[in-house]
């Protein structure tokens, strides 16, 4: 197209060039014939004017060829002006496409950020969840232990306080024997005093204490018990003897008269009336006497007796009030701490149905994490999977337009892409929440000089706690995606079993077929989520960390990776689901042969 233009625009400069010089030779003869007019004039005008025209047929000629190669330019390019316009039409169109699908493709990325977003805010949340699982658990078996040693304790206190109940019964025992014997001590401290009142004249009302002070400061002189009756106490003892001795020859003499009388009767039936009157008032003679004699003796060894024991009975009641205090002060103690026990086991109770309520809501957050975590994984295979679509119609779309700088582009953008989706995944690992990795510990240790051997130890057992703590999760959660795993396939297989037994009972044909194809959709969802799942235990070092190019499947084979790190229960997971998908298909191909052949 160059070269065509060119070759127009020096054909139009050498007509405009023809022309000036046809015009200017015209002018010269003109300015010739003026300037010659003369003799000679007539021949030079006639050779002249027989020659221009010659002449000027050939420049005509010549003006004439070149118009015809100028409008034979001019429709070429006017051909090419058109199909320059509809190049740049067609390119425009290319643009059109090229803009949409570029902003399909940021819209794609965009989702795909979101998607990962959402992937690194589950895993984060899970490992939170576990976290608080882990301490909640440690809790409540700290909680267990202490309720275990506060049941131990409830127990010995409820044996010390039956032993203290039976301890109280017993004191309860004795203090009412002791009440007895107060009583019996008070009757006689009273009796003694109204016996010094009586000697002495003076009656005032005073304690029981006062009365003992009273009886224990009198002189000695006063309670001297001996065969001299002229002492004062003697003397009222012999009194009050006396009267306790008269009060009985009354009740004896009125014994005695009714006795006579008995007697009289009697003797009067057996007329032996004197002589046994006689016998019978000599025995009572004698049988007071007897009486006088054991009612004199009896007081005084009362007497005897009771009065050294008075400072005894003090002491003794001193001691029982003090045990009783005692007694009673131990007995609150004991009711005090039974409370205080029974509080805290309430308390305690209760802060256990809060941390059972707790890792109930912990589990309850764990499995939706968990159950979002997989719809988010089968929602980015998706997303793979039209992104994957879209990126090969892109490449197709896109061959013929700045290819280099296009692929440049892409390769800029799948190393930002590859670096952040790294450093997304790297938050999210595991690892990185409880340290470093355990090599790079090692060397620090081992490099490390100024670091004592205790804490040497303390950092390695930090080390093996937070390797188990992640082995268990990892455990725990292979077990989890396990029982997943199996319940699904078990799910299909169920699904296939029912097709083929209504295969075999001569069914609907399409119905089962159509049965068959969704279990083989549902086995290549199934399939999908388990080639994008990520493991808890998933390092997130450079060589295990997840790039652009792996989110999708490379159309290439020598793209293909050498060496793969997968998860085992996602490798038994899709062993599982191709042998069912393998399975699905040869039922499928069998059904389809049948009803072949029975058409034909």
């Amino acid at each position: 197209m160059d070269e065509r233009g060119n070759n127009e625009e020096s054909l139009s400069y050498h007509i405009e060039q023809l022309e000036r010089e046809r015009d200017e030779l015209r002018k010269d003869i003109e300015q010739l014939c003026i300037q010659q007019a003369g003799p000679s004039y007539l021949p030079v005008a006639t050779r002249m004017h027989f020659q221009s025209p010659i002449r000027i047929a050939g420049l005509e000629q010549e003006i004439e060829s070149l118009k015809k190669k100028l409008a034979g330019c001019i429709r070429e390019k006017q051909n090419l002006q058109e199909e320059l316009s509809e190049a740049y039409r067609i390119k425009s169109q290319l643009a059109d496409l090229h803009g949409e699908e570029v902003s399909k493709n940021k819209e794609a990325e965009k989702q795909v950020k979101f998607f990962q977003s959402c992937v690194a805010a589950a895993f984060a949340e899970r490992d939170q969840a576990l976290m608080e699982f882990e301490k909640a658990k440690e809790q409540e078996e700290a909680v267990s232990q202490k309720l275990i040693d506060f049941q131990k304790r409830v127990e010995e206190l409820e044996l010390a306080y039956l032993d203290e109940k039976k301890l109280s019964a017993s004191l309860e025992l004795e203090l009412s024997e002791l009440q007895k014997k107060n009583e019996s001590f008070e009757k006689v401290i009273n009796k003694f005093y109204e016996v010094r009142e009586r000697d002495t004249g003076s009656s005032t009302d005073g304690t029981l204490q006062d009365r003992c002070l009273c009886l224990l400061n009198d002189p000695s002189d006063n309670w001297i018990f001996s065969s001299d009756s002229k002492t004062s106490t003697s003397k009222y003892i012999r009194s009050e003897v006396m009267k306790l001795l008269e009060e009985e020859a009354l009740k004896m003499n009125t014994m005695l008269v009714e006795v006579q009388k008995m007697t009289n009767q009697i003797h009067m039936n057996h007329q032996s009336n004197s002589a046994v009157s006689q016998r019978g008032q000599q025995c009572d003679d004698s049988e007071c006497r007897n009486v006088h004699i054991t009612s004199d003796v009896d007081p005084i060894i009362e007497l005897e007796s009771g009065h050294p024991t008075t400072s005894s009975v003090k002491n003794r009641m001193k001691d029982t009030s003090d045990v009783l205090a005692q007694a009673l002060q131990e007995k609150i103690a004991a009711l005090l701490l039974l409370s205080q026990q029974e509080e805290r086991h309430l308390l305690e109770r209760d802060v256990n149905k809060a941390l059972q309520k707790k890792l109930e809501e912990l589990q309850i957050n764990l499995s939706q994490v968990t159950n979002e975590k997989v719809k988010a994984l089968m929602e980015l295979a998706l997303v793979k999977r039209e992104y994957q679509l879209l990126q090969e119609n892109c490449s197709h779309s896109l061959k013929h337009d700045n290819y280099l700088a296009d692929d440049s582009d892409k390769n800029i953008a799948l190393h930002e892409r590859e670096g952040r989706l790294k450093n997304i995944l790297k938050k999210t690992y595991l690892k990185r929440w409880m340290g470093n990795d355990h090599s790079q510990h090692d060397t620090d240790i081992y490099g490390s000089s100024g670091k004592s051997n205790s804490t040497n130890k303390k950092d390695f057992k930090c080390m093996d706690f937070a390797r188990l703590k992640i082995e268990n999760a990892a455990l725990q959660e292979s077990m989890a995606n396990m029982e997943r795993v199996t319940f699904s396939v078990r799910r299909l297989h169920v699904l296939l079993l029912r097709a083929q037994d209504d295969a075999a009972s001569a069914g609907p044909t399409e119905s089962i077929i159509q049965a068959l194809s969704n279990i083989i959709s549902e086995a290549n969802h199934m399939k999908t989520a388990l080639g994008s799942s990520l493991p808890i235990s998933w390092s997130g070092s450079e060589e295990d960390a997840i790039t652009y190019e792996n989110l999708y499947e490379p159309t290439n084979p020598s793209e293909v990776p050498k060496i793969e790190k997968v998860d085992p229960v996602s490798t038994a997971g899709l062993e599982m689901v191709d042998l069912l998908i393998l399975a699905v298909e040869l039922q499928k191909e069998n059904l389809i042969g049948k009803c072949g052949g029975s058409q034909i």
